[in-house]
């Protein structure tokens, strides 16, 4: 078993509307918690070149876009966005947990316009 404290985990202010705390732990899986209150991010498309990612809503309203189609998110949803698939997010209060896999890096993370 491996055991990952808030008090361990990364924070990451992408924005001033997104802040996440990556959890870490693995190489094969990781998981964080995102607030969004806004656009993330707020210009173009965040795009993770190399880990496959799934969405859940912990609390809040929201919705995750891709190019190619437009999710309303709420409690309890859960979502899956691929390698290589740009999207964003706009949130009211929106708390997402997401686990990835493999583990997130911010090397293989960006942001395109």
């Amino acid at each position: 078993m491996k055991f990952v404290s808030l008090s361990s985990a990364q924070k990451f202010e992408n924005t001033p509307s997104c802040i996440v705390y990556e959890y870490g732990g693995d190489t094969s899986l990781s998981g964080a918690i995102a607030e969004i209150h806004g656009r993330y991010p707020e210009d173009g498309w965040a795009v993770n070149d190399e880990v496959k990612e799934m969405v859940f809503v912990l609390e809040g309203t929201g919705r995750v876009v891709t190019k190619s189609s437009e999710v309303q998110l709420k409690k309890d949803d859960m979502a899956l966005i691929d390698k290589g698939e740009a999207y964003f997010f706009e949130g009211n209060a929106l708390r997402i947990f997401m686990p990835t896999t493999p583990a997130w890096t911010p090397d293989q993370h960006r942001v395109e316009t």
